[in-house]
């Protein structure tokens, strides 16, 4: 707004940075041409609507695959509380699709802006459950027969407080939005 520029105008401009030394306008440096363009009100609504349907739908993605990981935890603890055999290749099947919950996780930290307040319980997750259950299958990878029920209890546990969490972002986000929506356009009347 400094430049007079409105929403449709486009602005060339160059940067430069010449240092205080002797002869500064040989040791002068230039950027190349930057385009900026100024986007129409309604382009930036839809743009962030799109971008927060996607964040949605993603979280959903999340919260339906961190479901299916637990009841399959869940399934593999039973089995060792019964004291039937539970092999590596069944840890390490839950080990990976819980990393691969936190990747996506942590790839949803990338659009903070579209998440609001709710990147901050995601962060934690990622950063503190999502982490604590990957070693806790790690634990669970070096013991065998009755000391694997604790652990997996603890996988089980995590998991629960993970779901848990997850459960409400969908919500919270279309609510987060709504109110967002109003605050625009209280803003623009301003």
């Amino acid at each position: 707004a400094s430049f007079g520029a409105r929403a449709g105008d486009t602005l060339r401009f160059r940067i430069w940075a010449e240092d205080n030394g002797q002869e500064r306008v040989r040791r002068r440096g230039y950027s190349p041409v930057v385009q900026l363009t100024i986007p129409m009100p309604e382009d930036q609504r839809n743009s962030k609507k799109q971008l927060v349907e996607k964040v949605q739908d993603r979280v959903k993605e999340l919260v339906t695959k961190q479901r299916d990981n637990l009841r399959d935890t869940r399934r593999v603890s039973d089995l060792a509380t019964m004291e039937k055999a539970v092999g590596p290749a069944q840890i390490q099947e839950l080990q990976l699709a819980q990393k691969n919950i936190r990747d996506l996780a942590v790839d949803l930290l990338a659009d903070r802006a579209a998440l609001g307040e709710f990147a901050t319980t995601l962060g934690n997750l990622a950063n503190h459950e999502m982490s604590e259950v990957l070693v806790k299958f790690d634990d669970a990878h070096r013991v065998q027969g009755q000391a694997l029920v604790p652990v997996l209890g603890q996988c089980v546990r995590l998991e629960t407080q993970i779901l848990a969490a997850l459960t409400g972002i969908p919500m919270g986000l279309d609510k987060e939005q709504q109110h967002q929506d109003k605050t625009d356009l209280f803003a623009a009347y301003q």
